[in-house]
C-alpha cells in the first residue's frame, strides 16, 4: 500500500499545508532512495555477471575443473537480477469471480470460475480457468479453514510460464445465502444515513507509530473512525485494515447488541486536501436492501511476477558453481594425502 500523509483532523490549514510539503519531500526522498539502490543493485548484478561470464569462459576453456567459483558468481548475479526484476515489474489485481462469467484481467488474462470442491475436512480448492493466448489452463488456488485457531489461510496456486509466473490468490468467497451488504462512500465528516442510523466518517485513525512500522515494511493497522446515532445513542467504532506482510485483511466493528457490521471496502486519502479524504464501508445488517448475488463469487488476487525463472536458474546455477568447487577441493585434499 502506497504511503500516506494523515494529518490530524483539528490540524489549521497552515499546519496543514507543512504537514502536506514535509510528507511530499519524504515521499520524494525515499522514492528516490528505492529507485537509486534499485539501478545501483542491478548495474553492480549486471557488472558481476559480465564479468564472471567472462572469466569462466577462458577458465573453461583452460581447466573446467577451476570454474566452480565462476560459475557460482553468476548463478549469485542472476538471482539479485531475477529478485529486482520479479519485485520491480510486478502487476496485481484483485476482482471478483462470479461462478460461470469471464472477467478479464491484467490486460490479457482472462479468468472464468468454475465452482469450488472439498479436498479434505478443512481445505477447500476453487477451480479457475485461465485462458491466455488461445491457451486454456486450470488452477486450483486453495483456503484451508482452521477449526482449532478458527481462522483462515489461503494458499495460491501458480501458473509457470517461461518469461513470467502468474499468480491466483483467493481472498474470500460470497454465496447467494449470506447476509446482504450494502457498500457506501463517505466523505471526511459526511453523516449518510444508514437502515435508520446516522453513520458519520470522523476520520482515520493512522498514528505515528503505525506510519513507522509501514515506512519500514513492517506490520500496520489503519482504522476508519465511524460515529452512529441510533435511537437517541451515539456510539464510536473503528473498523479496522491490517497488513500482514502484504497481506491484507479487514477487522469489523458492530454495534453492541446487534446484527449490524461495519467493515472497510476502501480507503481513498487524499494527501492534497485531507478534508477531502473518503472511504469506503461496508454495511452488513439483516433487513439492508442491495442486489443479492445471483451465484457463488469468488475474490481472488491475480497478479503476475516476471523473469522469476532467473530465480530459479540463478540458483540452480549457484548450486552447481558449489559442488564443483566442493568436489574439487576435496580431490586436491585427498591429493595432498
Amino acid at each position: 500500500m502506497p504511503s500516506h500523509c494523515w494529518p490530524a483532523s483539528g490540524s489549521s490549514s497552515g499546519g496543514r499545508a507543512r504537514t502536506r510539503r514535509r510528507c511530499w519531500r519524504a515521499f520524494c526522498i525515499r522514492s528516490s532512495r528505492r529507485s537509486s539502490s534499485r539501478v545501483i543493485f542491478s548495474f553492480a548484478a549486471s557488472f558481476a555477471l559480465f564479468v564472471n561470464l567472462s572469466v569462466g569462459y577462458r577458465i573453461f576453456r583452460g581447466n573446467p575443473r577451476y570454474a566452480g567459483g565462476a560459475i557460482a558468481h553468476i548463478g549469485l548475479a542472476l538471482l539479485f537480477l531475477g529478485f529486482v526484476a520479479s519485485s520491480r515489474y510486478d502487476e496485481k489485481q484483485t476482482v471478483s469471480l462470479e461462478e460461470g462469467k469471464p472477467v478479464d484481467v491484467l490486460g490479457g488474462y482472462k479468468l472464468t470460475y468454475l465452482g469450488n470442491r472439498p479436498l479434505d475436512t478443512e481445505r477447500y480448492g476453487f477451480s479457475v480457468e485461465v485462458d491466455h493466448d488461445n491457451e486454456v489452463y486450470t488452477v486450483m488456488p486453495i483456503i484451508r479453514y482452521s477449526s482449532f485457531t478458527n481462522s483462515m489461510m489461503r494458499h495460491p496456486d501458480i501458473l509457470n510460464m517461461v518469461t513470467r509466473d502468474f499468480y491466483v490468490s483467493p481472498v474470500s468467497v460470497e454465496t447467494p445465502d449470506q447476509r446482504k451488504e450494502q457498500t457506501l462512500n463517505f466523505k471526511k465528516g459526511e453523516t449518510r444515513d444508514v437502515n435508520g442510523m446516522q453513520v458519520t466518517f470522523v476520520d482515520f485513525d493512522f498514528s505515528d507509530t503505525e506510519k513507522g512500522r509501514m515506512v519500514t515494511g513492517g506490520e500496520f493497522t489503519i482504522g476508519v473512525v465511524l460515529e452512529v446515532q441510533s435511537e437517541g445513542k451515539k456510539e464510536r467504532l473503528k473498523p479496522l485494515m491490517k497488513n500482514t506482510g502484504g497481506s491484507i485483511s479487514y477487522i469489523p466493528a458492530a454495534i453492541a447488541g446487534s446484527a449490524v457490521q461495519f467493515t472497510i471496502a476502501k480507503l481513498q486519502p487524499n494527501r492534497e486536501d485531507p478534508s477531502q479524504s473518503s472511504v469506503e464501508i461496508g454495511v452488513t445488517a439483516p433487513g439492508l436492501t442491495s442486489r443479492k448475488p445471483q451465484a457463488e463469487t469468488l475474490i481472488v488476487e491475480a497478479s503476475i511476477k516476471p523473469f522469476i525463472n532467473l530465480v530459479w536458474m540463478g540458483t540452480i546455477t549457484l548450486v552447481v558453481g558449489f559442488i564443483l568447487t566442493i568436489v574439487r577441493r576435496v580431490e586436491e585434499a585427498r591429493q595432498r594425502e
